[in-house]
């Protein structure tokens, strides 16, 4: 447990950050979320998510190697969503798309990494990708986020269903569905993999619905009938979900618990990782709301806040909301993102990106001279959108991890040192420690 920390301070310190978040934003910030129009359930965590009374501190920060492994495994969460262009164009092009100033620029594994397969499901159209990453020998498994309409019809069909994995287990009807739409497909693909390639590790990533769908697999690939107990022997098993929602009753958490535990008493702690982040006002980790009888299968969660990632302790895994001393944060800059939300995982503007990405495939449907296109596209919206917030040119979102941080400037050049040198004085003011 960090040290005692009064929660009238905390709460204070939390009022203080919520100020700059509105006060205090660079015009890099206005900028961005000026052209802010994708939905970041913000409203739905105020309303849904339960805060918890612990306080995360310094002994709760995630290691920087975990940190950039998860960067690293969420850019193929990222690229499978459909609004990115066609799953194999982007692969076919990466060394263009990763250049400076195009939308992937910074995607560094993916460049690393090979397309086996991409396809979409036989149910709600679902976006999935197998890759593989030879230098670590690692098989990746992608699922998209909610994409289209039919999807967020599954996503808010409530009712459980059984599932098989035991008596009184329950699964969300909706990405039970839609899961069973991918299984065949993934389930033969990672058979493909691991009897073609060298295969140490399998990756299993998703953002928003994709998280919930990565669960559901996870859980098939330890306790399901069909499959093989000696498909992963001697493969470690790693499950990323970012922004996830809950996806079945504390029954069906407990078998996957079980199965864990088990598997890790054979092979050894190591043979299991399992990573579900929780970013600061997203509300999807909340839904369906805890009322609901719904749980989290992932027992030791994250939480991004302010450009930190933090260890959430077992007790309090779901939470949603969470205060955070002062001494585990960077109080000499503005945080990067400060308004939190759905979109902002692993330190990237993903609305940001896909918009982007929908100007290259608007530029190639002009002609193939879509890269010259693009850059003047780009700029011109830019300079569009600069004008209404003042600033002379914006920040570009790029691929880097979650421990990227920069000096936000302002509009006449000035770092904002200052200014956050104030909040600092005025967090510490607060004596949280």
């Amino acid at each position: 447990m960090p040290p005692f920390t009064p929660l009238s301070n905390v709460r204070k310190l939390r009022r203080l950050l919520d100020h700059a978040d509105r006060k205090t934003l660079s015009p890099t910030q206005k900028y961005m979320y000026n052209a802010e129009k994708q939905m970041n359930f913000r409203t739905i965590a105020k309303l849904c998510a339960t805060r918890s009374d612990y306080v995360l501190g310094t002994s709760n920060l995630a290691s920087p190697d975990l940190i950039e492994e998860m960067a690293q495994v969420g850019q193929f969460a990222e690229v499978v969503y459909p609004s990115l262009l066609p799953t194999e164009f982007v692969f076919e092009n990466l060394n263009i798309l990763t250049q400076a100033n195009f939308p992937l620029e910074g995607y560094d594994a993916l460049l690393e990494s090979e397309l086996l397969q991409a396809w979409q499901g036989d149910v709600a159209d679902l976006d999935s990708l197998i890759a593989y990453r030879p230098a670590l020998k690692q098989l990746v498994v992608a699922f998209s986020g909610t994409s289209n309409m039919k999807q967020s019809l599954y996503d808010v069909r409530l009712r459980r269903l059984k599932h098989p994995a035991g008596r009184g287990c329950g699964v969300h009807s909706g990405f039970w569905r839609i899961y069973k739409g991918v299984r065949s497909r993934v389930l033969e693909g990672i058979k493909e993999g691991v009897n073609k390639y060298d295969v140490k590790e399998l990756a299993i990533t998703g953002h928003s619905l994709g998280g919930a769908i990565s669960s559901l697999l996870a859980l098939d690939l330890l306790t399901a009938n069909d499959v093989p107990r000696t498909l992963l022997d001697g493969v470690t098993l790693k499950l990323f979900g970012f922004g996830s929602p809950r996806a079945g009753n504390s029954k069906l958490v407990k078998v996957w618990r079980d199965a864990v535990a088990q598997r890790r008493a054979k092979e050894g702690e190591h043979c299991i990782k399992e990573y579900l982040v929780k970013a600061y006002r997203d509300g999807v980790p909340s839904l369906p709301p805890a009322s609901f009888r719904y749980q989290h299968f992932t027992e030791e969660p994250l939480y991004f806040y302010h450009g930190r990632l933090f260890h959430i302790p077992v007790s309090e895994n779901e939470h949603g909301l969470f205060h955070v001393a002062k001494e585990a944060l960077d109080t000499t800059q503005i945080p990067q993102y400060p308004r939190g939300g759905h979109n902002y995982y692993n330190n990237r503007d993903m609305e940001g990106i896909a918009r982007r990405m929908q100007w290259i495939e608007e530029m190639m449907a002009k002609g193939p001279d879509w890269e010259s296109s693009y850059t003047a596209r780009k700029a011109k919206y830019e300079e569009k959108l600069a004008k209404k917030v003042g600033m002379v040119s914006p920040v570009s979102s790029r691929g880097s991890s979650i421990t990227s941080s920069r000096t936000l400037e302002s509009s006449s050049g000035d770092s904002w040192t200052s200014s956050s040198t104030t909040l600092e004085d005025k967090v510490s003011s607060l004596a949280l420690s």
